[in-house]
């Protein structure tokens, strides 16, 4: 039989009809089991009776047949096809019913006693339970190792599930933020589409006074001309001697005179006008909206966790469905300010909340234009355009960048304090240096001031904005390389760079190289755990921050992606650090994140400049 060998380990799994695993076993009166198929051959064999193979009493068929017998219940399906499964390692394949008993250790094989006598004459073998026992011993050492990889598997599949539920909560996201950029758009077109309206309106009123005063005055001319004409059709007809000489004197001196004549003409209107619209149709408007709106690509992003601990912090603009942090600070006084807006960098609802340390918001602010923060203290400066942009350094560091884009005008300086009548009030130092930059986004500069890194845009930068007027251009996908009909994203993402300047140098000392592509940096911020200088770049379309080593000569590398994993970082959009030199990070949710990877003493911070912030002025003064 095929599974004799089994009956030797199993003797009662095993059929003594057939000797081997039960199938469908069935009880007779006298407690014994056999398989329901031998059953039935012996009752056939037997006259519709059943001897037993083993104490020979017989038994009748019952009524309903052989299979109406009672069912063994005490082997279950599972443990008789376990054995049947290790029947199949305990016989011979080549010789059939033959017991595996010997080991072939030059072939590393299981044999049987005909293998060892036959095609494996002459190899060193072993007996088999000797082998299995040595077995047991190596897998008794690598259950440990087993065990810890069982843990690493299982650790890394509830992070992949975490990510792909991270992922679907980012699509809905990215979704959500698709639709408030399109709302904004249609809030743009309204607006403009209002305000035209309203001009066209003004200008109508216009043409309506101006032609309808034009009108009266043509009229009354007429008038004055038609009264004369019909007192000349008198005089020619029947008027006296003396009239005639009348009219013909009017007639001289009056408004039908040559000079007169001339005059009339060249008093009537000699223009007409009409109500027009004027606007710019050579731009792209196509590549502009595809721009502002987006376009979804793939990002291949770590997934391990890191050392630091991000926890959500504040939310500012909780009744807003459109909102992103564009600015944060924590004064001396601890308490926070936050500017915030419509995504996208929209500047037209920029609002500041000022918090107290509690958390508590005092008041809001909606200034309507962008808003940079100026040092701890309490002053800030509000653009007056676009293009005349200022930007403050992070934490403790009193230095601004100004720069007037198109007018290569652009400087550094620090700010100086002074107290005037009890009040404390800032002062624009001397130039430092007047950095070379196209378009300024962001900046910081370290506590020492010897480093600054600017967020520009990228040489060349217009050459590729009229590059993607191609509406077909097909982008690779980062991960598969899976060509996509994506839009312009990657062009237009790489349009900015963060660039290292030194102090007294306008060219830049470096540039820095991102891991991935595309990168969108939309903040920078020095920071310093345990004493050592890190430059932080916010990666707003990386979802991530940058950790980059920055040397003594300005040399920058990328290091590693703070928080790596944590999934809290979305859209980060504004960087600084509080007085105990944890670092905050504002993102396009509204939240500002705190993380947990600095010490007090790591943020330098004085007891005399803590103390000072008692006596500042406005909220917005410069």
């Amino acid at each position: 039989m095929a599974t004799a060998a089994a009956a030797d380990q199993k003797p009662h799994l095993t059929c003594a009809v057939c000797q081997e695993v039960y199938r469908s076993p069935r009880f007779l009166p006298c407690h014994h089991s056999y398989c329901l198929k031998c059953l039935e051959q012996l009752a056939a064999a037997n006259g519709q009776t059943i001897p037993c193979p083993i104490c020979r009493k017989r038994a009748p068929v019952p009524a309903g047949g052989v299979q109406s017998l009672q069912v063994n219940f005490y082997f279950t399906d599972e443990e008789l096809e376990r054995a049947r499964k290790a029947s199949e390692h305990t016989t011979c394949r080549v010789h059939g019913e033959e017991r595996l008993c010997f080991y072939c250790k030059p072939c590393e094989r299981v044999i049987c006693i005909k293998c060892k006598l036959t095609k494996h004459e002459g190899h060193v073998s072993e007996d088999l339970t000797e082998t299995a026992e040595h077995c047991k011993e190596e897998i008794q050492r690598s259950w440990a190792r087993m065990e810890d990889s069982v843990k690493i598997v299982t650790k890394k599949l509830h992070e992949v599930q975490k990510n792909n539920e991270a992922a679907r909560q980012k699509c809905a996201a990215v979704k959500l933020q698709i639709k408030v950029r399109r709302d904004a758009l249609v809030r743009k077109v309204d607006y403009w589409y209002d305000a035209a309206v309203k001009a066209l309106d003004e200008v109508a009123d216009s043409l309506e006074a101006g032609l309808g005063g034009d009108m009266q005055r043509v009229q009354h001319e007429l008038n004055s001309l038609l009264r004369l004409k019909k007192r000349a059709e008198y005089a020619l007809d029947a008027a006296s001697d003396a009239e005639v000489v009348q009219v013909e004197k009017e007639t001289r001196e009056g408004r039908v005179s040559a000079e007169e004549l001339n005059e009339l003409q060249k008093g009537l209107p000699t223009t007409t006008l009409r109500p027009g619209l004027h606007g710019d149709f050579n731009n792209n408007i196509e590549d502009e909206i595809r721009r502002f709106i987006g376009a979804p690509v793939r990002l291949t992003l770590p997934c391990e966790k890191s050392d630091e601990s991000v926890s959500r912090h504040i939310r500012c603009g909780q009744e807003r469905e459109c909102r992103e942090v564009h600015a944060v600070r924590i004064r001396h006084d601890q308490r926070t300010d936050i500017a915030f807006g419509d995504t996208g960098g929209e500047h037209e609802s920029e609002t500041v909340s000022f918090l107290l340390p509690c958390g508590e918001e005092l008041k809001e602010i909606n200034f309507g234009s962008k808003v940079t923060f100026l040092t701890r203290h309490i002053f800030l400066r509000e653009w007056k355009c676009l293009k005349q942009r200022v930007f403050g350094s992070k934490s403790d560091s009193q230095f601004v960048i100004r720069h007037e884009i198109g007018e290569d005008d652009c400087e550094v300086f620090r700010l100086g304090s002074k107290i005037n009548e009890g009040k404390m009030e800032i002062e624009k130092g001397p130039t430092l240096f007047q950095p070379k930059i196209r378009r300024l986004h962001n900046f910081d500069a370290n506590k020492a001031g010897e480093l600054f890194a600017v967020i520009d845009d990228q040489a060349g930068a217009d050459e590729q904005e009229d590059a993607s007027s191609d509406k077909n251009k097909t982008v690779t996908d980062m991960d598969s390389g899976a060509s996509k009909n994506l839009g312009k994203e990657k062009e237009w993402a790489a349009l900015r760079v963060v660039q290292l300047y030194k102090h007294g140098q306008d060219e830049a000392i470096a540039t820095y190289t991102p891991p991935v592509e595309p990168f969108f940096p939309t903040d920078v911020c020095f920071w310093r755990p345990n004493d050592e200088e890190k430059l932080l770049i916010a990666d707003w379309m990386n979802d991530c921050v940058h950790v980059v080593a920055v040397a003594e000569d300005g040399t920058c590398r990328f290091q590693r992606y703070l928080a790596a994993g944590s999934g809290d970082i979305v859209r980060p959009t504004a960087l600084n650090t509080d007085l105990e030199g944890r670092l905050l990070i504002g993102c396009g949710t509204g939240w500002v994140l705190r993380c947990e990877c600095s010490s007090k003493e790591d943020a330098g911070l004085s007891d005399s400049e803590a103390s000072s912030d008692e006596a500042s002025g406005s909220e917005h003064s410069f």
